[in-house]
């Protein structure tokens, strides 16, 4: 595990760190870098870069008193902001569901709901979820089988209407390796149907819901990305692309002659839904970013602030983006309100 992981899973923030600690990793990084500082330095002076490093040399001191200082938070006016913000999300949500005949369990942020909705698209999850809802419906058998090696007996279940092999292949405990198993003459067992009255059914229950709804149309040419998980991207760039897709295939029907009217009414709607829904993650966004600000034990919040953060030179800052906080305020209904107080 690489150490600034393992740093991580013992300290929630950086400030919190002692000097002896921080002068230890400290070293870590000097370490690395005079290995490679040779090398580097070569490939800044052909790049011609020299001046913005000794340029950036120097901003390490205020940075460091800056990020030492850090920034106030107003909490009566953070509770109000998050008030206001929690209030449109749930508004926003509720509007959506309404709208395009969502269930209330539809989750959006689950990319399981999200890859069904948007692509048609059923992700194991799912499929293990109904598959798993399907024992709750069905009447099952248990039957007794005897491992060709060993002779350990294993039971497994099978509807009770349905056909049973009298020869499968199952991972043996004894053999500990996948062997053939032989039915036994042991009767079959009836098993007692699973309780429907479980808070794990109503889950199952709520997501059998979903494949209610009608995903929204795509364009026939259009292929989502996947993830490495193998379902299909729901991020803003994934969104983005899809707001595209669709956009350019309503320019092509409109240049057609006789454009099919379900076609197009079918991506009108996707296209409001994909508009709306980019409006509904900025709120998300908002959400997750500043409802639990990393406060040190000044009672201050302590940004990470970057040098090379933008194309343009100017300084930024992440863990939280206090800077779009200070010069973006929101409108709480009553008065516009910055989230953080200015740095002191």
């Amino acid at each position: 595990m690489d150490w600034k992981e393992s740093f991580l899973d013992r300290k929630e923030h950086i400030f919190d760190t002692d000097q002896v600690e921080m002068r230890k990793y400290n070293a870590r990084d000097c370490t690395a870098l005079i290995d490679i500082y040779e090398n580097m330095m070569v490939d800044i002076k052909l790049s011609k870069l020299e001046p913005i490093v000794e340029l950036e040399h120097k901003l390490i001191p205020p940075i460091a008193i800056m990020k030492e200082r850090g920034i106030s938070k107003d909490l009566s006016k953070l509770k109000t902001w998050q008030a206001w913000i929690t209030k449109e999300l749930n508004q926003s949500e509720s509007t959506l569901r309404k709208d395009y005949n969502l269930p209330a369990e539809f989750n959006f942020n689950s990319q399981d709901h999200m890859n069904w909705i948007l692509y048609g698209f059923q992700t194991p999850g799912l499929k293990k979820k109904m598959k798993e809802l399907k024992s709750y419906e069905t009447e099952e058998q248990s039957v007794q089988y005897e491992c060709r090696e060993c002779l350990s007996k294993k039971s497994f279940k099978y509807p009770s209407l349905g056909l049973v092999p009298a020869t499968t292949e199952a991972k043996c405990s004894k053999c500990r390796q996948n062997m053939p198993f032989f039915r036994t003459s042991l009767d079959p067992k009836p098993v007692k149907a699973r309780s429907r009255e479980t808070k794990k059914y109503k889950e199952l229950e709520s997501s059998a819901a979903l494949f209610e709804c009608v995903p929204f149309a795509k364009p026939s040419a259009f292929r989502p990305a996947r993830t490495s998980s193998g379902k299909y991207g729901t991020g803003r760039e994934d969104i983005s692309r899809f707001e595209n897709a669709v956009l350019a295939r309503q320019r092509q029907l409109d240049d057609q002659k006789r454009p099919s009217p379900d076609e197009i009414t079918g991506l009108e709607r996707t296209s409001d839904f994909l508009g709306r829904f980019t409006e509904l993650t900025k709120f998300s966004k908002l959400k997750t970013s500043f409802f639990d600000l990393p406060v040190g034990k000044d009672g201050r919040i302590h940004p990470t602030v970057l040098i090379q953060g933008t194309a343009t030179g100017r300084f930024s800052c992440i863990n939280p983006n206090a800077q779009w906080a200070l010069l973006n305020p929101v409108n709480s209904g009553k008065a516009e309100m910055p989230i953080l107080s200015q740095a002191a």
